[in-house]
């Protein structure tokens, strides 16, 4: 559940910055969440096993 409501927030934030025009913004909030999120893989599987 905290990971599907975490994806949402940061996930929401890059879309709400990209239908606000800001579209440099969003891209780069992306990479650095989905950069985020390959580092944090360990922590994602601990997380699906709660």
């Amino acid at each position: 559940m905290r990971l599907l409501l975490e994806l949402t927030v940061f996930f929401g934030a890059v879309a709400a910055l990209n239908f606000a025009g800001l579209r440099r913004a969003a891209r780069q909030l992306l990479v650095i969440m989905v950069g985020y999120q390959v580092l944090a893989y360990g922590r994602i599987g601990c997380l699906l096993s709660h």
